[in-house]
């Protein structure tokens, strides 16, 4: 991964300036100033230009040629052709994303761009959702900015090598989707106690019982969210007795249904108990000590190292404070009118804006979003004494208030999985997001708004925050051109091309003899990783077994594995190279699964090498392709 030079770190905010902060005379932290219909018409005009034109910009350069990616397209294709997840295919996510693009497969036929343009779809209707929730909680301009920092930031983001990291081909659909119904879930519900229509909160019950079918973390995002939307309409207005009972109820039947539906279909194709397993997903290795214990997650968390992790922590939370704290603090000292304060916020974006762009090489920009849990909990404080003042006072909390606590808890709890290390890039491009559009609301809305109430210039204050999210933006771009640059090569055929870095050089000749020598009947067994060369050959992997990376492999099981391929006896094997060293396990064969690359070689010759060879130190990258001892005799060796 190529990132810039790393000086000392920024974080978000400080106490007084999380959303919330206001005056005693105002119980609501969000309700926007009359509605200018002009700009709000133009955010969606503006969202929708800058999302066409990400696309554009980004078209077919989306997945990795190796990498998670694959996974998606290989389990759409086999349940397409009628296999049966978790029987046929060994899968550790819930049912549900997997079987939705297994559909559209089947009405579509299978093809890359197919799964792609429908993501864009589903991504331009989650986008369109977002808009209208900001507008509940800021300006027009401020719903557009918040939006822009989703689409150029996370939606299309390409900041690392292995660029699955994105909503059009992410590396699992379970998290986007989780993401996407989630989010819907807790607003649905906000909407239902604000209108007290139960449609809408038994649509917030089936969104959430959806989000249970896809991974652990939005649904315990979304549960949590909901639960905080939740207590903050109780202690506004506590329910009638009988309206209380249908409040649990009728959300618990839509939770419910989508589960039951899902437990009785699996059934149908399994014995119950499967079928619960699989429904449970990722929950069923949740609490995995051997899992946990690799140092891919524990440093993705930021508790490998912890000490290291907590320091920069610390630094970037002080270097925010004090780049922020001398902005509120001079917005609040100068009192001034409506236009002296828009004149006062132009000027301080341009004052913060040419000196950032001169020295913006020198700011961990990567790292600058560590203290985003930090800055969440503070806002969570802030916004619920502000929920517990509009009660002494009188007033409801089911508006902007309840609507902003359930996001920023939503926010935190989805953040748990890089609590010290928060980022944006790898999988903070979903994790992430929702705690970075909330830091947006926060810089542009909440506080120059809690400002220029007090009758101070909270222009400034604005006006200084939007250079910095425009300088950053524009480091994250540049940083995304440089790795799309490289994306120069063609892989795929038709609805299957995309374009790839200089590994499609090894890949393209490989898969055009796969084509001619492997019959469509053959099985082609691909190890560490990368089914995608199953789905790209359209040849079969030959066990339910599609990885065997580390976590693969303590998750089914290494002597599994290898009696599925002692009964299967697949035609051929690719070994690529694919180095595994952020487990603690650099090689394949060497450093993990060892018994498993024994059983290849005694009963699996070489047959070609395409570019270096493979896991080996210091090879650039390569593919061997090995074939059955017991056939070399009538298998023509592949050139």
């Amino acid at each position: 991964m190529s990132t810039p030079p790393t000086p000392p770190h920024i974080p978000p905010t400080s106490p007084a300036h999380a959303p919330g902060h206001l005056p005693p005379t105002s119980p609501t932290i969000a309700t926007p100033p009359g509605r200018n219909w002009i700009a709000i018409l133009a955010g969606p005009v503006i969202l929708a230009i800058i999302f066409l034109a990400m696309l554009a910009w980004t078209w077919r350069t989306w997945p990795d040629p190796l990498v998670d990616f694959g996974r998606e397209l290989y389990v759409a294709w086999q349940i397409s052709a009628g296999r049966t997840l978790y029987t046929d295919i060994a899968y550790f996510n819930g049912p549900l994303s997997a079987y939705f693009n297994g559909l559209l497969f089947r009405l579509l036929g299978p093809g890359l761009i197919v799964l792609a343009l429908a993501n864009a779809v589903i991504l331009a209707a989650f986008v369109a959702l977002l808009y209208r929730i900001f507008l509940r909680l800021a300006p027009a301009w401020v719903a557009t900015a918040a939006g822009l920092a989703f689409l150029l930031l996370f939606a299309f983001g390409q900041f690392v090598t292995t660029s699955n990291y994105n909503f059009i081909t992410p590396y699992s659909h379970e998290l986007t989707h989780g993401l996407m119904l989630a989010l819907a879930s807790v607003y649905l519900l906000w909407r239902s106690l604000e209108t007290r229509k139960t449609p809408l909160i038994f649509a917030a019950g089936l969104a959430l019982g959806l989000t249970f079918l896809t991974k652990p973390e939005p649904f315990l995002a979304g549960l949590a969210g909901a639960a905080a939307v939740a207590v903050a309409h109780r202690l506004a207005a506590p329910p009638p007795r009988q309206a209380a009972l249908a409040l649990i109820l009728v959300p618990l039947v839509g939770f419910l249904l989508p589960i039951l539906i899902g437990l009785l279909l699996l059934s149908m194709a399994m014995t119950p108990a499967q079928a619960w397993t699989g429904l449970l997903g990722g929950w069923n290795w949740v609490f995995s000590a051997e899992l946990q214990a690799l140092p891919f997650y524990r440093a993705g968390m930021g508790l490998l190292p912890l000490a290291e992790n907590l320091r920069s922590l610390g630094l970037a939370t002080a270097a925010w404070a004090g780049m922020l704290l001398p902005l509120y603090l001079l917005a609040l000292v100068l009192p001034c009118g409506k236009r002296v304060n828009l004149l006062l916020g132009l000027l301080a974006f341009w004052y913060m804006l040419i000196p950032l762009a001169s020295i913006w090489a020198n700011i961990a920009w990567f790292d600058a979003l560590r203290p985003l849990p930090v800055f969440l909990v503070l806002a969570c404080v802030v916004n619920f004494a502000s929920i517990l003042r509009a009660r002494r006072e009188g007033h409801q909390a089911t508006g902007p208030l309840a609507l902003t606590m359930g996001l920023l808890v939503f926010s935190l709890v989805f953040l748990l999985k890089m609590l010290l290390n928060a980022r944006i890039y790898n999988y903070g491009f979903a994790l992430a997001a929702p705690a970075t559009w909330m830091l947006v609301l926060t810089w542009l809305a909440w506080i120059p708004r809690h400002l220029t109430r007090r009758g101070r210039a909270g222009g400034i204050f604005a006006g200084a925050t939007l250079a910095i999210l425009v300088v950053a933006t524009g480091v994250y771009l540049a940083q995304m051109n440089l790795l799309m640059t490289r994306k120069t090569l063609a892989l795929g055929q038709g609805r299957d091309m995309f374009y790839a870095d200089e590994r499609a050089a090894v890949l393209d000749p490989l898969l055009k003899q796969v084509h001619e020598r492997v019959g469509p009947g053959q099985a082609v067994l691909v190890v560490p990783e990368g089914v995608m060369l199953n789905y790209l050959a359209r040849r079969v992997s030959p066990t339910p077994y599609l990885n065997f990376m580390p976590p693969e492999l303590i998750i089914f099981g290494e002597d599994d594995i290898i009696m599925a391929l002692h009964r299967s006896q697949p035609d051929f094997v690719l070994v690529t190279h694919k180095t595994t060293e952020e487990y603690g396990l650099p090689y394949f064969g060497h450093d993990y699964a060892q018994k498993l690359w024994l059983w290849i070689e005694e009963n699996y010759q070489r047959l070609a090498l395409y570019g270096d060879p493979p896991l080996v130190p210091q090879s650039k990258f390569g593919v061997g392709v090995m074939g059955r001892r017991a056939a070399a005799a009538v298998i023509p060796p592949l050139k």
